[in-house]
């Protein structure tokens, strides 16, 4: 048994830009890459018959993306990082690995600081049935069906729903979404795709 250190989000480290409910204007923003912290959840069984290893690259044909998946931990103030470029997608380091039970969670910028396209900037497009698949640093092609796309306010995420959900094998994709505050340089929203792994 150990205890999962996941990360509790709030990720204001993430682009946004275009829309409040389904509209929103674009900025050039860079949101300040604080307020996730690390906290420990319930034990999780430990997974021994298989090996389980980090992911690596990330595909989502339905919106063309095809990216690589950056290992990221916590920076200097204790919060998860972000991954440093826009075409590539974070990827909490002491959560679950690819095809693991339990919830993989990848975050990904929605636009760049010109408001040009980032990795998710379609990601509201995906909805229940679609495919995506996650290929682990050993070339193993793990896919993962979508089954709900979410928008929640920033104040209302539902961390252990995103994070500490251990009953099957699941992947999450998280993005930016919403008006942004310049006072506080964060956004409104965040959008969560929430996926199975296929059998």
């Amino acid at each position: 048994m150990r205890k999962l250190l996941v990360a509790v989000l709030v990720i204001a480290g993430i682009f946004a830009g275009r829309w409040a409910g389904n509209a929103v204007t674009q900025n050039s923003q860079l949101a300040d890459p604080g307020s996730v912290k690390a906290e420990t959840v319930e034990p999780v069984k430990e997974q021994k018959l298989t090996v389980f290893n980090s992911p690596k690259r990330l595909s989502i044909p339905k919106i063309n993306v095809l990216s690589d998946v950056e290992e990221v931990g916590e920076d200097e103030k204790g919060n998860m990082d972000v991954p440093k470029k826009v075409e590539n997608v974070g990827w909490y380091k002491f959560g679950f690995k690819a095809g693991q039970k339990g919830s993989v969670v990848l975050a990904g910028h929605l636009d760049d600081v010109n408001g040009d396209p980032a990795v998710f900037w379609d990601l509201n497009k995906l909805e229940a049935g679609d495919e995506i698949i996650l290929t682990d640093e050993m070339g193993k092609e793990w896919t993962y069906v979508v089954t709900r796309n979410v928008t929640y306010p920033y104040d209302q995420f539902p961390l252990q729903e995103v994070f500490a959900k251990d009953d099957n094998a699941y992947l999450n994709l998280i993005t930016c979404e919403g008006s942004f505050d310049q006072s506080s340089k964060n956004y409104s929203h965040r959008t969560v795709v929430y996926s199975k792994l296929s059998k």
